[in-house]
């Protein structure tokens, strides 16, 4: 029996315009959890600076992947005290997701193929309304015995996307009323930090470029299938165009151009030297937070403004490697006496 497949996107135009002059503030899941709590009387005052922040215009807190994961592991009463706080400060924005960032950070290199450009991507590009974090959008498969025209389905899927924009983080947990806490939805991160090691000697220079290159041939991978037009014509120039641009970048030691490729996708490049320096300490043994942790440092270390995380893991690998990212990285703010001054300092 045959079917209508409706797409749509969530996105929401006048709400990422609100965010535009602000600034990005994202913050680790223990920051959200503390702020809630207010445990103790710095995190109070830092709490209410935020606030004042947020309603003057001048920040914003965006979600998160993990912050929204780790959110969905607490009880339902706590989950809802945390999501009140995260609708105030984030305005109901959050990152785009995961795949939706990789995605568009390789269609703006290729646009720069095309035309000659050297831009990397805007606000608007990277975040979007709260339920974003699962994706651009989706669609809705609507079997020949649904009432209706197809105008009708239309209006519906319509509605249904309007519906998903304007949802809140505190609306999401409600819909989970009687789920949660739930159960890690990703599988524990089994790295063999210490048999990489061995093999390749402690060479943190050959470490770097083993991710470098298993970043690239993502890369790669997805350059071809977004070069693969409809048009065998179009398909052909465009790569040769994709060709001679990666060509004239500047080339590494071994000719490759890895290095340049990566500087012009900041939340790749940060891929490629956080799963290298997290990888330096080879009797580490991973736990479930660890994963989270490693998410914050990808795509909201590179394209917030600000990253707030006081967990000590980060606050070490920062300090030693966090000249390593990307040069558009976000600042970095490890603590709560450098965070309550930083925010002081906007006015």
């Amino acid at each position: 029996m045959s079917s209508e497949i409706i797409k749509f996107q969530i996105t929401d135009t006048e709400l990422l315009q609100e965010i535009e002059n602000r600034i990005s503030i994202a913050l680790d899941t223990s920051v959200w959890f503390s702020l809630t709590e207010e445990v103790n009387e710095q995190v109070k005052r830092i709490k209410l600076l935020l606030v004042d922040l947020v309603n003057r215009g001048k920040i914003f807190c965006p979600l998160t992947y993990p912050g929204i994961i780790e959110l969905l592991k607490r009880t339902y009463q706590n989950a809802m005290e945390v999501a009140a706080l995260m609708d105030d400060l984030s305005l109901g924005v959050s990152f785009a997701s995961d795949e939706t960032i990789y995605r568009k950070e390789i269609e703006r290199f290729l646009l720069n193929a095309i035309y000659g450009e050297e831009r990397f991507l805007e606000k608007r590009e990277t975040y979007a309304p709260m339920m974003g974090w699962l994706g651009a959008g989706g669609s809705l498969d609507f079997s020949q015995e649904f009432p209706g025209s197809s105008v009708d389905r239309k209006e519906f899927a319509g509605s249904f996307a309007e519906t998903l924009k304007y949802m809140k983080i505190s609306d999401f947990v409600k819909m989970l009323n009687g789920l949660l806490p739930l159960p890690d939805v990703v599988n524990q991160p089994n790295y063999d930090w210490k048999k990489r090691w061995e093999e390749n000697k402690g060479n943190k220079k050959k470490l770097r470029e083993i991710e470098k290159q298993a970043v690239l041939r993502r890369v790669v991978e997805r350059i071809e299938e977004e070069t693969t037009l409809e048009s065998p014509e179009h398909t052909i120039v465009f790569k040769l165009r994709a060709r001679d641009y990666i060509n004239s970048l500047p080339k590494d030691n071994d000719g490759t151009c890895a290095t340049a490729v990566l500087e012009r996708m900041p939340a790749h490049k940060n891929m490629a030297e956080v799963m290298t320096f997290t990888g330096f300490d080879p009797n580490r043994t991973d736990k479930m937070n660890d994963f989270y942790d490693i998410q914050l440092m990808l795509i909201p270390m590179a394209y917030a403004d600000v990253v707030v995380a006081t967990d000590k893991w980060i606050r070490e690998l920062m300090k030693s490697h966090g000249k390593t990212l990307h040069h558009r990285s976000a600042r970095y703010i490890g603590g709560w006496p450098e965070f309550e001054n930083y925010l002081s300092a906007l006015g």
